[in-house]
């Protein structure tokens, strides 16, 4: 029988027990961006998912749903009006930079609060800018929490944290 690893389709006290077997968390990313006409708007973000719950499967842990609104890009042309007309006729969903890193903070934080010590963002929209600088930043304010940085092969980064003697 297949273990369920999505965390919204867990019930009651599931969550604990796979926090108790494995506490790793996948949380993808991804914005909702116009890809043409051949490709869905939300292709980031369930790239993003499937390679989190392909990994979960072969690793462990549970995969929070895709955060689908978790795109960023500096404004393309500096005057707002005419930046405003470009996203309309596009139809790209962006959020600010700030929003984001916000974002992430609360997540990371929060996701650690409940029991994981491994937190993997994994984005599928240009991973190192959407994933790593939030990660990069996060680490630098947590330091004094004992989190722990490392590369994984799959994904951009993870979080540790240690557990206190």
């Amino acid at each position: 029988m297949k273990v369920e690893r999505r965390f919204d389709y867990l019930y009651g006290s599931e969550l604990q027990q796979r926090i108790a077997e494995r506490p790793v968390v996948w949380v993808p990313l991804g914005p909702l961006e116009r890809h043409g006409e051949h490709l869905p708007w939300g292709l980031d973000g369930r790239k993003a998912q499937l390679q989190c719950e392909r990994l979960a499967e072969r690793f462990g842990g549970v995969v929070l749903p895709a955060v689908q609104v978790a795109g960023v890009h500096e404004p393309w042309n500096p005057d707002p009006e005419t930046y405003r007309q470009m996203r309309a006729k596009i139809g790209d969903f962006y959020i600010r930079e700030s929003t984001l890193d916000a974002l992430a903070e609360d997540l990371m934080r929060e996701l650690a609060n409940i029991g994981f010590r491994v937190i993997v963002l994994n984005s599928g929209h240009h991973p190192r800018y959407q994933s790593q600088r939030r990660c990069d930043r996060y680490w630098r304010m947590s330091a004094s929490r004992q989190l722990h940085r490392q590369s994984h092969p799959h994904a951009h980064h993870r979080w540790r944290r240690m557990h206190s003697s």
